[in-house]
């Protein structure tokens, strides 16, 4: 009888063994996993967030070349050859070329300038005569 106790105690030794080994794993197993899924949503995160990076990135590459498109059309406006108005002698049917001429010339090459400075350069440009309609 001491024997088969014996045994008995030894299986249930072995048993005992077997149960916390499997039990080691299982935590073991269920610690992988959870830092394989916490490496996944960290991967995850990283991605969103250069996402978003590359989101932020292409707004301001857009506005950028919007400012720069706007200062090439202000260059081309500053440097465009505008020829100054003929002088103006009293001609009636002269006088919507003549203020045209004054108005272009005024916006693109005396833009910075005062009113009253504009109004003066344009009057230099008339000599003589006056215009009725």
């Amino acid at each position: 009888m001491a024997k088969k106790e014996e045994r008995e105690r030894k299986k249930k030794e072995e048993y005992d063994e077997r149960e916390k080994v499997e039990k080691i794993i299982s935590e073991k197993v269920k610690e992988e996993e959870k830092m394989r899924l916490e490496e996944e949503e960290k991967i995850r995160l990283e991605k969103i967030k250069k996402d978003e990076e590359k989101k932020k990135l292409d707004k301001i590459m857009r506005e950028g070349q919007r400012k720069v498109e706007e200062m090439i059309a202000q260059i081309e406006v500053m440097t465009k050859e505008v020829k100054t108005p003929m002088m103006f002698f009293g001609v009636s049917w002269k006088v919507e070329s003549f203020v045209n001429e004054c108005r272009e010339y005024v916006e693109i090459k005396m833009k910075e300038k005062m009113v009253e400075n504009q109004i003066l350069w344009v009057l230099t440009c008339m000599d003589e005569g006056t215009v009725q309609k």
